[in-house]
This record gives C-alpha cells, structure tokens and sequence, in this order.
C-alpha cells in the first residue's frame, strides 16, 4: 500500500477531531474569521535527509497550531495553550500514526 502526504494528513486531522471533539480541524490555512478554539495541521517540510532514500525512509513534518479564545486584548490564555500543547503530544505519544494498514513512526514530537 502507498502511503501519500495526503493520506498522513487525513490521519492525523482525524486524530486532532478525536482529542478536541467538536472543534474544527483546518488544513493547510485558516479562513480569516476562523473559529476558536480549533486546530491548524500543515504539512510544512519533506526531510531532505531522507531525499534519495527507498519509499519507506520519507520523513514528513507537519506542523500542528492550537487555537484558544482570546481576551479584550486578543492575548491567549497561556495556560490553555500549555494544556493543548501537552494533549496534542499525548496523542501522539504511542509512537505511531495508524494510515490505512500501516502505522507510521513518529520520528520526533515537540512543542
């Protein structure tokens, strides 16, 4: 089975739908009057280390960005930020991210 971008992406979109539930998930880019809290999931880079490697060694990055409800201010409340941050991790803590019949490694997680 080929694993694509695309394919990763839906996964871990469905991932982020399971841990906010009911909040919207954006790929790619956020409409100008988006909604918070919800999540932002971009593909951002193709490991140039992996270039020139068999199919299985790609390594994707994807960039995950939480959305809070801001105050008067339009500040953050840094704390649910802090939380977010520590659930999107834990969802990826198993290692892996299940894509059709594959489980992909999760090379490194950090926020």
């Amino acid at each position: 089975m080929t694993v694509t971008p695309d394919m990763i992406l839906a996964a871990l979109h469905q991932k982020l739908e399971e841990t906010f539930p009911g909040e919207p998930v954006y790929d790619n880019f956020t409409p100008q009057e988006f909604q918070r809290p919800s999540n932002l999931l971009e593909l951002t880079d193709l490991d140039p280390q992996s270039l020139g490697m068999a199919a299985v060694s790609l390594r994707y990055q994807y960039k995950i960005t939480t959305f809070v409800e801001t105050d008067e201010v339009h500040a953050s409340h840094l704390p649910t930020l802090d939380i977010r941050g520590m659930m999107i991790l834990g969802m990826l803590g198993s290692g892996y991210v299940k894509v059709g019949e594959r489980a992909l490694k999760v090379a490194a997680c950090w926020a």
